[in-house]
């Protein structure tokens, strides 16, 4: 593995467009990284290891908690890390598989901050929800927070929402059916006023989807759901067409 100093110099001069260029035709074209990820896997993943650090605690000036908790592609691309990550897994070579499970994001920053990170993604953007909400353990805090930004955007942001959801579903409403959960988020006005009341006016905000759709979407991978979300869907089709006549 190079050193330290190295690594992080090589990963400025690309963050900073100052890297080496080649003549492509015309014109010339930015080389990658010149030092990083050119050996075995484990020093590329040690590699990883030293820029995500830097990345957060030396540019972002970042907890790594907030990082792990707001990051999105729009932010690993700024940051030049989808680049580094790609690099990592083989390049081009690798693009048909995807990434390579032992150097994704959460893995790596569990290894670039171990002290920080031995909650799971789910416990990281909980623990930021409940402090925004003031709920739970945060419910007297007295510091005022809010979300980081773009934290319920993409589908980053709905992958968060759903886990947010989830969690509500099993400490707020545990003691309602199954069925009175589904008849309840069918009813648009008294569960968006339920969500807003729960910390989730950003979040009705941006994904603004319907409190069923979005209740049931939290749990796409339970198809026993199925019968009381279509059961619900069947209702409002009738209302409508009550409406109409």
């Amino acid at each position: 593995m190079i050193t330290e100093f190295d690594a992080i110099r090589d990963y400025e001069q690309v963050l900073t467009g100052n890297g080496q260029k080649k003549k492509v035709g015309d014109k010339n074209e930015k080389i990658g990284f010149q030092l990083l990820f050119k050996n075995t896997r484990y020093e590329s993943r040690k590699e990883l290891v030293v820029i995500i650090r830097y990345a957060v605690e030396k540019i972002l000036r970042w907890p790594p908690e907030d990082f792990a908790a707001n990051v999105n592609t729009e932010l690993l691309h700024i940051l030049k890390l989808d680049e580094a990550l790609s690099e990592a897994n083989g390049g081009k070579k690798k693009k048909d598989d995807g990434l390579d499970k032992s150097y994704n994001i959460p893995t790596i920053l569990k290894e670039a901050f171990p002290e920080a990170f031995v909650q799971s993604e789910e416990d990281v953007v909980l623990r930021m929800y409940k402090r925004v909400a003031k709920i739970g353990e945060y419910e007297n805090d007295p510091e005022e927070r809010s979300y980081p930004r773009g934290f319920f955007n993409n589908e980053d942001g709905v992958r968060r929402l759903r886990t947010i959801i989830r969690y509500l579903d099993s400490n707020y409403l545990s003691g309602f059916t199954i069925y009175e959960k589904y008849a309840f988020f069918a009813d648009k006005v008294n569960a968006r006023r339920w969500f807003k009341h729960m910390g989730l006016s950003l979040a009705l905000t941006v994904v603004d989807p319907e409190p069923l759709e979005l209740y049931h979407s939290a749990f796409h991978f339970d198809n026993g759901n199925n019968l009381f979300y279509f059961n619900e869907k069947l209702k409002q089709e009738y209302q409508k067409m009550k409406r109409r006549r």
